[in-house]
């Protein structure tokens, strides 16, 4: 007696231990072959990375691919941009110069009116440096 195609995909799921309805998802998923699929998306990673000169990391490209409707999650893009070395550009954090490291460079010229020598009394003069303001 030859066995329905219901009961062997039953049998195979039993042995290979997954459930019948997980089958029936994947199969009407429809999954790409991963060498066609992994191609197409990183050339389409590689477009929105072109595009934004370079500055988008991995959170943006995947939200650029969404919008685009590629579905894809945020780990598998970065596997694939690992996979291509790119990476998104990261700014430097601005760190305030405040002191002269060499004692010859040149000096803010005065602006007081006055003679700034003569001061006397205490509070009398103010002085500020906001030379490390961008």
């Amino acid at each position: 007696m030859i066995a329905s195609s219901r009961e062997s995909i039953g049998f195979a799921c039993g042995v290979l231990e997954q459930s019948r309805a997980g089958f029936h998802n994947w199969q009407r998923r429809g999954i790409k072959t991963t060498g066609a699929a992994s191609k197409e998306l990183q050339t389409k990673i590689i477009e929105l990375h072109k595009t934004s000169k370079g500055t988008y990391g991995v959170d943006r490209i995947h939200k650029g691919l969404l919008k685009r409707g590629e579905g894809a999650s945020r780990n598998r893009v970065h596997r694939q941009m690992k996979e291509l070395g790119i990476q998104g550009k990261t700014k430097k954090r601005f760190i305030p110069k405040t002191t002269l490291n060499n004692p010859s460079q040149r000096k803010s010229p005065r602006i007081f009116e006055g003679d700034v020598e003569q001061v006397t009394a205490p509070n009398k003069v103010w002085v500020g440096d906001i030379t490390y303001v961008p």
